[in-house]
């Protein structure tokens, strides 16, 4: 429990940072490039995007799992390891070649599409997902933070016009690359090295290929949208849509960093088939995640119609509307995140995770299509078909695993935290009222609606607390 607990404090740290870096860097850049510029590299990146899914294939959770299984067992976690990574390192030369193709045929910013490839380079030395199965967590969150922070020096010093565009991409490509890189000095402590088999690499192709279909599928409704809106509507639409999803993204990575240090322990408890403590952990961290999330996309929602024009600068006005309907989203994929990572994948549930991803990835793709072609809603169309699509697949999660733990009543118990989230918004609405500077009233409302969310929440916090140490 100590070294589980020392992994989520690592990984909020980084996180924190994680976010507070882009509220340094997104206005930055949303000035200095503009809304189509900004467009132009969320559908090249969303184009690159599903060739690193292909070569990554469903290796970051089944690797993780996998190793997290075995980790005392240097001899065997080694072979495994080596297998993995060389059934990683085929599909990713595979989605490398394929990419090259891409930019062969590309008509419009083939300079770009180009420099995007190295993100592809990046999966090629990927290995972040051993280290999560040996929890440890401290060599990848100092890795992160000063490759993070070296990008963002990066950034103010040579982007400094729409033109520099290129520049952009390069340090966001890069600055991965050199992440990944950075690992492989650390795992000649970790790992020797066994030459594997074709055998054993081809071992491990079925289960990665179960967690890479629903990767596939996701891919439809989290990349899919930036795709389409590039192709049916404008690039300053797809600006819009990439600035409002990033807002929310910013906060929602906490919820999903947090799953990824959840997920190799769940796998230990159900390995070990010690089911109550699993059930406990998976109920304990849901009503954690919850609280967090409420606030988090509440709090945003208050706040939009101030940190907007704060943030991104004039001419990003329609990502306020964008805001209210992402923070709908936001609830609901921290919900799917959370069963996802706590137990569909650490209970062996691919089939279920599949199904349900596929089916919601087929209805945001139909909604995409009418919201963007015949309707014409552009960015808030894409919007509205995610809210759709998260809503199906995360609905799809609840009524299987209601059939093996009762999770509605997790879930209804952390609906207590809208109310304190509602009273919060009503007071943020209040501040706004202020006759002061938008920044020092944005300020104000923060301070004033996070202060009051705690206030209501820790008589609530305290209760459950009792409650489960009773029940324990």
């Amino acid at each position: 429990m100590k070294q589980l607990i020392k992994n989520l404090g690592y990984q909020t740290i980084y996180q924190i940072l994680a976010v507070c870096l882009p509220l340094i860097t997104t206005p930055y850049i949303s000035r200095i490039l503009g809304a189509k510029s900004l467009g132009i590299y969320s559908y090249t990146y969303s184009v690159v995007n599903y060739f690193t899914i292909f070569a990554m294939m469903g290796v970051l959770n089944y690797g993780s799992r996998s190793i997290a299984i075995i980790k005392k067992d240097k001899q065997l976690r080694s072979k495994k390891f080596w297998e993995i990574y060389f059934l990683q390192l085929i599909s990713s030369l595979i989605a490398l070649l394929g990419y090259c193709v891409v930019i062969f045929i590309s008509i419009d910013n083939k300079e770009i599409v180009l420099t995007q490839s190295i993100w592809i380079v990046a999966c090629v030395f990927d290995i972040s997902w051993f280290f999560f199965g040996i929890e440890n967590f401290k060599v990848t969150v100092i890795r992160n933070t000063i490759i993070k922070l070296l990008t963002v020096i990066s950034i103010f010093l040579f982007v400094r016009t729409a033109e520099d565009l290129w520049k952009y991409v390069v340090i966001m490509a890069v600055g991965t690359l050199l992440s990944q890189l950075a690992l492989w000095p650390f795992l000649r402590w970790e790992v020797i090295y066994c030459k594997p088999s074709i055998q054993g690499i081809l071992s491990h192709l079925k289960p990665n290929f179960l967690l890479f279909i629903p990767l596939i599928a996701t891919s439809v409704y989290h990349i899919m949208d930036k795709t389409m809106l590039g192709i049916f509507s404008t690039y300053e639409e797809s600006g819009f849509y990439y600035n409002a999803d990033k807002v929310i993204n910013i906060p929602l990575s906490l919820i999903t960093a947090m799953g990824t240090v959840m997920l190799p322990r769940m796998s230990v408890l159900v390995a070990e088939g010690r089911k109550d403590e699993e059930g406990r952990l998976f109920n304990q961290t849901l009503d954690l995640f919850m609280f967090l999330t409420y606030a988090m996309s509440l709090g945003i929602s208050a706040i939009a119609q101030e940190f907007i024009p704060v943030f991104f600068g004039s001419g990003y006005e329609e990502c306020v509307r964008l805001i209210y309907v992402f923070a709908i989203v936001m609830v609901i994929k921290s919900l799917s995140s959370i069963i996802r990572n706590q137990y569909l994948i650490p209970n062996n549930e691919e089939k279920v995770y599949t199904r349900s991803v596929i089916a919601g990835a087929i209805l945001n793709f139909i909604c995409n299509f009418v919201f963007l072609v015949p309707l014409k809603l552009g960015s808030m169309g894409a919007t509205l078909g995610t809210l759709i699509a998260e809503f199906a697949t995360c609905l799809f999660y609840v009524i299987f695993i209601q059939r093996r733990i009762n999770i509605l009543k997790p879930i209804i118990g952390s609906l207590v935290y809208v109310i304190p989230g509602l009273v919060m918004i009503f007071a943020v609405r209040m501040c706004a009222l202020l006759n002061t500077s938008i920044f020092v009233r944005m300020v104000f409302e923060i301070a004033v609606g996070a202060g009051i969310y705690l206030l209501l929440c820790i008589p609530i916090l305290k209760k459950k607390m009792r409650t489960m140490s009773n029940a324990g």
